[in-house]
């Protein structure tokens, strides 16, 4: 055109985008901080394969998040049986509409082993179609120990007034 006729211009007001962009933005670097700050294991599943999971998940592994990304939980098990059981105990719980709350020996990446106590729940996405598994894990062995040690104790305890009731 002709500069002399005129400039159409049209302009549009982004400003609400723009805060929703900022919202949006912070909720997602305060989730982000929960996952990676949180005292529990946390882990993301789909299709038994890891998709993602904290540190904290990973220390109690005592392996490197890159050795977890990617790879199946098979192997904090100890043995498919137990994984291929376990497995089919989750699913079942989700088909009825329901969490998994579980007690479960897991594997390190060195061999031992440790307590933990695990809730899993299905993910979906915002049509209701289930996309994965999402797992809480505390690592419980230090509590299992003080309870045996609490059970020995008392077991003694027993014991010791059995023996002073014969005399």
């Amino acid at each position: 055109g002709k500069p002399e006729q005129g400039v159409v211009a049209i302009l549009n007001d982004i400003t609400v985008l723009k805060q929703r962009e900022t919202a949006l933005r912070t909720a997602l670097l305060q989730q982000l901080a929960i996952f990676s700050h949180a005292p529990a294991g946390i882990i993301m599943t789909r299709k038994r394969l890891v998709e993602d999971c904290n540190g904290h998940m990973a220390k109690m592994l005592g392996a490197p998040l890159e050795s977890i990304i990617g790879k199946t939980t098979e192997g904090w098990f100890g043995s498919r049986e137990r994984w291929e059981i376990r497995g089919t105990e989750i699913y079942s719980a989700f088909a009825r509409g329901e969490p998994c709350e579980y007690t479960e020996e897991f594997v390190r990446l060195d061999g031992s082993r440790f307590w933990t106590e695990i809730t899993a729940r299905l993910m979906r996405d915002a049509a209701g179609v289930p996309t994965g598994v999402i797992g809480v894990t505390r690592d419980i062995s230090e509590r299992r120990q003080a309870e045996a040690e609490r059970r020995r104790l008392e077991d003694q305890l027993m014991q010791s007034q059995k023996m002073e009731s014969v005399g």
